[in-house]
């Protein structure tokens, strides 16, 4: 007697393709949280440089230059000082933290919540100051010769501390630039 023809799959195949599957769908889920992570650190950062630009425009109508967003003048401390990684709460914002240049400048984060740390450097001829390390590992290595000022923003992606992935803005020019994503 002829021996019948099995169809369909065994076991051990179904449990096979369905350890593929769990591993394929981990990957996906991790992902699509790495993405949803960047994108909210992102929308801080661009609504942050908008914020800063208005404001610093503001100032210069109103006083004919651009004001550092701290007393040094520097890039350093941003502030809040360190950034916050996404997986902890935001830092929160009050008049009694707020360096009094970002009150000078009207700063005002959506919610008064940041997770990155922000610091303006602002610069014009007469006073001679010059772009800061980070605004030269970004291609600005002279000041311009008018009224200037950039924009750093520095975000722990990955709760690791530094290095902090490092967003910069110029005044003069338009777009972001972004160094160490992701970390």
């Amino acid at each position: 007697m002829p021996r019948k023809r099995q169809r369909g799959f065994t076991l051990i195949e179904m449990m096979i393709v369905v350890a593929i599957v769990g591993v394929l769908a981990s990957l996906a889920v991790y992902a699509y949280g790495k993405t949803t992570r960047h994108a909210k650190f992102e929308a801080e950062v661009n609504a942050m440089f908008a914020e800063f630009m208005i404001r610093q425009e503001e100032y210069a109508g109103e006083f004919g230059r651009y004001l550092s967003s701290n007393a040094a003048n520097s890039e350093s401390p941003t502030f809040p000082a360190v950034p916050v990684p996404e997986s902890a709460a935001p830092f929160v914002l009050d008049v009694g933290t707020m360096p009094a240049e970002w009150i000078q400048l009207r700063i005002r984060p959506r919610k008064n919540e940041v997770y990155c740390g922000y610091a303006a450097v602002a610069g014009d001829p007469a006073t001679g100051n010059s772009p800061g390390a980070i605004a030269s590992s970004f291609g600005m290595t002279a000041a311009p010769n008018q009224n200037w000022f950039y924009v750093i923003a520095q975000c722990d992606y990955d709760g690791q501390g530094a290095p902090y992935t490092t967003y910069f803005m110029r005044g003069d020019v338009e777009g972001t630039l972004i160094q160490n994503k992701g970390q």
